[in-house]
């Protein structure tokens, strides 16, 4: 297995950025905005050693305002949070709090999956490491009135996507969990316990730990989504319920005091906040990964596997752990070479393109001295290839669409409830002549026949699910009765008693 490195490995002196190379930073970054023109801001900084060399922000925090973007402006930062969550877990194991291989009960004695193996012999190691196995569930929590308690409690209806420990298959669930289990030992809420034990000795002192804490005069970044052929800002997503797995805010200059935390092993200006015992298992890789693809393909840069809230890799032949985040509206790189001492993050208010891994890359060789790639170049190529590949499968399922295929039933009587004990309920109404599905709280579709009982989902309001073209299908039994609702990614609903009973109602 991948571990940490040796103590000479450890002090391999970094070289710093000289003023030449920041400016040449500066000139790239605004070239590498101009290229990627829907990504309104970006904020960057840049650690080498114990030193801070670079924090910078660029553009603007909401398209077609003023207000620029700069080191100081929030961002969210997603899935960066389960780093942090491992981080504060490793402080409870050295204070006698957990261990890393405790069975998850030992905390929450109420944690059950569907699988009662699994449920005995989960442990914090595999939450953290998702290898788990059980289904990667989105529409459980995304925007969901549930708690995180209440999300556990859930946790029993999901089933094995694979035997337990045999893959690796992500999961932001059972991070939650872990986080959950965390708060269990530490005797405080979550939100509470990270800022205690992590943001506070790190100096983190704007770090949000949800938009919950937002204010009204915060400097933050719009999110910002596409929908209908144009780039739009999004209302901050409530992700409290997932919060150890992918609700925390930052920005450039406390996530800088991260990066030298994680460079330091788990010191800070001298101060030690994480044991190097834990750091070593936090950054050993636990669950080995398949292909993982690249932002440029031959690029010399390959992912081992997961570690517990870090994918393990290979820069172009220099140790590396990594991680990116994605929310409603933003989408943050953020990677770590431990013995070249070097760390990058860069925040973005943009969700759908690769510049932030591609910059953060590039970024790298210049610290490192490479010789250097056009990251930046080549990821936008082929993003705009995956782009014209998405619209020829959409012209291919148009054009395989049975003509005059007709729903089976009257639109009516399709509607009703459909509810899943893990996802909770689907409403689907028939108004002014046509059906609208209404999920959680936002959530709102015009559903278009599409071909018999299958129906294209127009969302009225941008979000995840409006990313990509969705279909939903109706399940319909010999008595022309609606049992079911399905997607592949909200999942499967059956129909609750008297579901064909017409609903009405607006948008919630």
């Amino acid at each position: 297995m991948l571990a940490a490195s040796s103590a000479a490995a450890q002090t391999r002196p970094a070289h710093l950025l000289t003023p030449a190379q920041r400016a040449a930073l500066d000139a790239d970054i605004e070239r590498a905005m101009q290229q990627y023109a829907d990504v309104p801001g970006l904020a960057v900084a840049v650690v080498q050693g114990d030193s801070v060399v670079y924090a910078k922000g660029f553009g603007v925090r909401e398209r077609g305002k003023p207000e620029r973007v700069t080191e100081r402006t929030l961002f969210a930062i997603g899935s960066n949070t389960k780093s942090m969550t491992s981080a504060l877990v490793g402080t409870l194991v050295d204070a006698g709090k957990m261990r890393w291989d405790d069975p998850v009960w030992t905390y929450l004695p109420g944690f059950r999956v569907a699988d009662p193996y699994v449920s005995r012999e989960a442990t914090i190691r595999d939450l953290l490491s998702h290898r788990v196995d059980v289904e990667n569930n989105i529409s459980a929590w995304y925007r969901s009135p549930l708690t995180r308690a209440q999300l556990v409690e859930r946790l029993r209806f999901l089933k094995q996507d694979a035997s337990f420990r045999s893959r690796f298959l992500y999961n932001n669930l059972m991070v939650m969990t872990a986080g959950e289990a965390a708060a269990a030992a530490g005797g405080k809420p979550w939100n509470a316990l990270i800022r205690e034990r992590l943001f506070a000795p790190l100096g983190m002192t704007a770090t949000l730990t949800s938009s919950r804490e937002l204010t009204a005069d915060a400097d933050v970044a719009a999110p910002h989504v596409p929908f209908g052929g144009t780039l739009v800002p999004v209302p901050h997503v409530d992700a409290d319920n997932i919060g150890p797995a992918g609700s925390v805010y930052s920005n450039a200059v406390d996530m800088a005091q991260y990066l030298r935390f994680q460079i330091g092993r788990g010191a800070i200006g001298g101060k030690r906040v994480l044991s190097e015992a834990s750091i070593a298992q936090i950054r050993t890789l636990t669950t080995p990964i398949g292909a993982w693809q690249a932002t440029v393909p031959d690029s010399d840069v390959t992912v081992a596997g997961y570690g517990l809230g870090w994918l393990v890799e290979s820069f172009r032949g220099h140790r590396a752990i990594r991680h990116n985040g994605s929310i409603d509206g933003y989408l943050a790189e953020m990677q770590v070479l431990p013995d070249d001492r070097v760390g990058v993050v860069v925040l973005s208010n943009q969700m759908t393109l690769p510049l932030p891994e591609a910059l953060a890359n590039h970024i790298l060789d210049v610290a490192l001295g490479l010789a250097p790639r056009d990251w930046i170049g080549q990821a936008l190529a082929r993003d705009r290839a995956q782009e014209v590949q998405i619209a020829a499968r959409q012209q291919t399922a148009e054009s395989q669409r049975l003509p005059n295929a007709a729903p089976s039933l009257p639109l009516d009587r399709y509607a009703g409830t459909y509810a899943d004990s893990l996802r909770g309920e689907i409403r689907v109404a028939f108004e002014e002549g046509k059906l609208v599905l209404r999920y959680h709280a936002g959530l709102a579709a015009d559903l278009e026949p599409w071909q018999h009982d299958t129906f294209r989902a127009a969302w009225r309001t941008p979000n995840v699910y409006s990313l990509s073209p969705m279909l939903v299908t109706f399940a319909v039994d010999a008595a022309g009765r609606a049992t079911a609702v399905s997607n592949a990614l909200l999942g499967t609903f059956q129909a609750a008693p008297r579901a064909r009973t017409a609903a009405t109602g607006g948008d919630r």
